[in-house]
């Protein structure tokens, strides 16, 4: 059982790989990037990884890292069909 004091850190220099959040065409979310980006940096996180099924996050990430201090925000693509499905050259344009 985790005591108050390992609940209330947990989050404490962790890196989430997976982060959905707004705007998304598809599913509503309750926060947009921005909002997801402060809160993890409000919770001591050390990273975040946007991601989306339906467009490439790194830009949105650039944008967002702007506005946080303590964290590093990453986007990335999902080569799901929505975004042509597997392409090299998608991936070699994200990761510029």
């Amino acid at each position: 059982m985790f005591s108050s004091v390992n609940r209330d850190n947990i989050l404490l220099g962790t890196i989430d790989t997976h982060v959905h959040c707004g705007p998304d065409p598809v599913f509503e979310h309750r926060y947009d990037a921005f909002e997801t980006a402060k809160l993890a940096e409000e919770s001591g996180m050390r990273a975040i990884v946007l991601k989306n099924h339906s467009y490439p996050t790194a830009v949105v990430a650039s944008l967002v890292k702007k506005q946080v201090e303590k964290i590093d925000v990453f986007g990335g693509i999902c080569l799901n069909w929505e975004v042509g499905g597997v392409n090299p050259e998608a991936v070699y344009a994200c990761a510029k």
